[in-house]
């Protein structure tokens, strides 16, 4: 996901599960909708933009900082 102001069109996210091989088609938007605290999500569904908030900003740190202090075990 992005980390610009203005987010990421939801239809890169969307794209960006196919290529991994994790879209579900019928809970995508439930999921983003359920992320609500973490993600600021704007538009209507053909526009839709998803952004970080600050709570998801942190949890995202948190991960990143757990990943690279497991020194890959």
């Amino acid at each position: 996901m992005g980390m610009s102001e203005s987010g990421t069109s939801s239809h890169v996210l969307r794209d960006e599960c196919k290529r991994l091989g994790v879209f579900d088609t019928n809970n995508f938007g439930k999921t983003l909708n359920s992320m609500k605290d973490w993600l600021n999500i704007t538009g209507s569904n053909k526009s839709k933009r998803v952004g970080l908030k600050p709570k998801g900003r942190e949890a995202f740190r948190q991960l990143l900082s757990d990943l690279l202090s497991n020194d890959g075990h």
